[in-house]
């Protein structure tokens, strides 16, 4: 699972999730999806067929849309085994399992100690500007 709860509320999506945590209307839900970083599957898979036959006659450019966004295609796909957007460890049809946000951490800032992975995304691998601050003055701090 990834769950950012600021981007639901940014985006309005927490409006078009059912209190079961069924998807209202036709819409992805941004901000609640399925993680694209980390997955395992067995062979035969049919999820990954599905996610497959999504992808066989689309056209890619550089200016993707949100409609390309692969955890968006994948949480909308998984419905129909039963995923619901929930940040909980779910049980679904055909074997599947989808762990909650917290077990594959989407972002360095998302660690707990329950997490395995880290989805090391846009450059989050490199210290930030207050990161590096922060080591300058441990540093300072320590001379």
């Amino acid at each position: 699972m990834e769950y950012h709860p600021s981007q639901l509320e940014q985006t309005g999506s927490i409006h078009r999730i059912s209190p079961e945590g069924k998807r209202i209307g036709d819409d992805y839900i941004s901000g609640m999806q399925i993680q694209a970083a980390v997955m395992g599957a067995e062979p035969q898979c049919p999820f990954v067929k599905d996610v497959l036959d999504w992808y066989v006659h689309k056209q890619f450019s550089k200016d993707l849309s949100a409609d390309m966004f692969a955890p968006l295609i994948y949480a909308q796909l998984a419905e129909k085994y039963g995923f619901l957007y929930l940040d909980k460890d779910q049980d679904l049809k055909d074997n599947m399992h989808i762990f909650r946000s917290e077990i594959f951490a989407g972002n360095k800032h998302e660690v707990t100690p329950a997490s395995y992975a880290i989805h090391l995304c846009a450059h989050s691998w490199k210290n930030s500007l207050l990161d590096k601050l922060l080591l300058f003055i441990k540093k300072l701090k320590k001379a």
